[in-house]
């Protein structure tokens, strides 16, 4: 089993990955409304 040490640090690699996750796919959202947009 894991230490607790290394739960630590997945957790914490974890919380990054998916605050980046909903900041890039709000970013792509954006990205894709902006397009469509000016296409339309």
């Amino acid at each position: 089993m894991a230490d607790s040490s290394d739960l630590k640090a997945h957790m914490g690699t974890y919380s990054a990955f998916t605050k980046l996750f909903k900041w890039g796919l709000l970013a792509v959202a954006i990205i894709v409304v902006a397009v469509v947009w000016m296409i339309s």
